[in-house]
């Protein structure tokens, strides 16, 4: 008899192709096995390209671009080149592009592009500028075009691009790789009166690169709500992911150098392409300054007022054409802070947005890969009041597949569909917040950022963060959450694995974070009043005399010149 083969001499029986296909959806420690139990197996997964470009992706924490066009074995060149750039924050190209223009203070960046707001009026609420237009770059092209003329100065007023809504804008919202759109929250006067004024505040959705209507929307203009008075400080987050658009919406008024709330919050959830109210929430005692997705279908809401974290599902369809009450299916709750210290704000960024299962992919850039965004990082920025009546920042890191692990199950469509109060059931249960000792720790690191230049929040992408000293010039400093980046480190480099003791006096009992990373900083310094960053482009800004809007921005890409968008 024929003795039967093993698993190994079966698996190194299929056709190569197949078997390389195999192997491409093993993990990591998977295919480090394979390599030590056969010499074949070493030789094919040492050789192949396409298998060692699916390698260094997964080590990246990056995903393909499949409309790049870049061959395979071009794409893990400059993958790898790319990698040790980073590790060493080296600068391949940069440029300067003047703001010559009234900068208001709306900025975003993301998807290759920096938008910064105009001001064409007087000065408006409280020694504000207002937002009268859009101007926006495109940093891979600013960065190939002074490549290509081998400097690296800009004229600055040819390189913006401009858009003018139809009403003042109080901010905006980007998906540029995922949609080409813009969302424009303006306001309106409704009524003028010199004690009352009712303002409509509205979502206009455009496309970003013609400044139209986009063409993917049915309703062009989305109504957020009224506000029955005048004098007030407007507060908007407005996130996108997939067919889901969220606007988080908060006026207050200032008074005493504090803001005191005098309209309730409003957070609603739209399919922003048929215009339909998906979910909604008006919160009376709680107080959310933003929000930010983890997936497309789940979002995290920090709550001031609880201090804690809440995850909510955006699964729920409209109830009889009406917008479903949004639930928290889990929080989490943050350390608690000293009796004398108060917390005041949190603002929380992750970047890139994750894209809908539908989504096409990258629409503007033929860079061969960009940032997972289900391995990013999510930074939460804390601002607390001390008891010397003192402005204290306080960054919390953590991985968005870290928050996603606490959600309980999602719930089923059936589920979903069932209106509690509409059946007589009672209401949900109160959420019992997960003590920050059972689920902080070992996940996340705590930085006091006293001596950070911390105005911006953009300062993620994927699992890296930018950020340099007050103080400039001061080297650019990158610290690095990826955890095979935090293995292959060099054993010189500046790697923190070990747990670490917050030396802060803001919280009432000690707080430990362990979250790994590795430092890296550039040789030179720079003389830059902050960093943010945006894939492979670390942008520098340069503020005016009185550190109140934007004079310049300087762009340095990192990785090779080769690499354009």
């Amino acid at each position: 008899m024929v003795p039967a083969p093993d698993g190994r001499s079966l698996l190194l029986s299929l056709p190569q192709e197949l078997l390389i296909e195999i192997l491409i959806h093993l993990p990591l420690s998977a295919l480090a096995a394979c390599r030590l139990t056969s010499r074949a197996l070493d030789t094919l997964i040492v050789n192949d390209v396409l298998l060692q470009y699916s390698i260094e992706l997964r080590a990246a924490g990056v995903i393909d671009n499949p409309s790049s066009p870049f061959p395979i074995h071009e794409r893990l060149r400059l993958l790898k080149e790319r990698e040790r750039a980073w590790s060493r924050v080296e600068v391949a190209d940069s440029c300067t592009v003047d703001v010559l223009y009234r900068p208001s203070t709306i900025y975003d960046l993301t998807g290759g592009v920096f938008l910064l707001g105009e001001s064409l009026s007087n000065t408006g609420l409280h020694g504000r500028r207002g937002t009268d237009a859009l101007r926006f770059v495109h940093l891979p092209s600013l960065l190939s075009q002074a490549h290509t003329r081998g400097d690296d100065s800009d004229s600055g007023e040819d390189a913006w691009a401009r858009i003018i809504p139809e009403a003042a804008t109080i901010d905006i919202g980007l998906s540029v790789q995922e949609h080409d759109l813009v969302a424009v929250v303006t306001k309106t006067y409704l009524q003028r009166d010199a004690l009352d004024r009712t303002i409509s505040i509205d979502v206009h959705l455009l496309q970003l690169s013609t400044g139209k209507k986009h063409p993917a929307v049915s309703q062009p203009v989305l109504h957020v709500c009224d506000i029955l008075h005048g004098g007030s400080h407007f507060s908007v987050s407005v996130e996108i992911s997939g067919d889901r658009m969220g606007v988080l919406f908060n006026s207050s008024r200032i008074l005493l150098g504090f803001f005191e709330q005098n309209d309730p919050t409003v957070f609603h959830v739209y399919n922003w392409k048929t215009g339909a109210l998906l979910l909604t929430r008006t919160p009376e005692n709680s107080a959310y300054s933003s929000f930010c997705f983890l997936a497309p279908d789940v979002i995290v809401l920090p709550d001031v007022a609880e201090g804690t974290l809440e995850l909510c599902y955006l699964d729920a369809a409209p109830h009889d054409g009406q917008p479903r009450e949004l639930q928290a299916a889990c929080a989490l709750a943050l350390p608690r802070l000293s009796a004398s210290c108060t917390m005041l704000k949190i603002w929380c960024r992750s970047e890139p947005n994750p894209m809908g299962a539908t989504s096409a992919g990258p629409l503007h850039t033929a860079q061969p890969f960009s940032a997972d965004p289900a391995q990013a990082i999510v930074l939460f920025s804390v601002l607390v009041l001390s008891p010397e009546a003192e402005f204290r920042t306080l960054t919390l890191i953590v991985h968005r597949s870290s928050l996603l692990a606490r959600m309980p199950p999602a719930p089923s469509v059936s589920q979903s569909a069932c209106d509690p109060c509409e059946q007589g059931q009672a209401a949900p249960p109160v959420l019992v917040p997960v003590p920050w000792t059972e689920w902080g720790p070992s996940v996340s690191r705590w930085f006091d950022m006293d001596d950070i230049a911390t105005r911006w929040i953009t300062v993620t992408c994927g699992q890296r963060l930018v950020r340099m000293a007050d103080t400039a010039p001061a080297p650019i400093e990158v610290l690095d959450f990826n955890p095979l980046a935090v293995r292959r480190a060099p054993p010189d480099g500046e790697v923190h694995k070990e747990a670490e003791l917050m030396a802060s006096s803001a919280f009432h009992d000690p707080v430990v974070s362990a979250l790994p990373y590795v430092v890296s900083r550039t040789r030179e310094e720079y003389d830059c009043d902050s960093v943010l960053v945006d894939e492979d482009v670390i942008v520098g800004m340069k503020m005016d005399q009185g550190m109140d809007h934007i004079r310049q921005i300087c762009l340095y890409r990192i990785g090779l010149s080769r690499m354009t968008g």
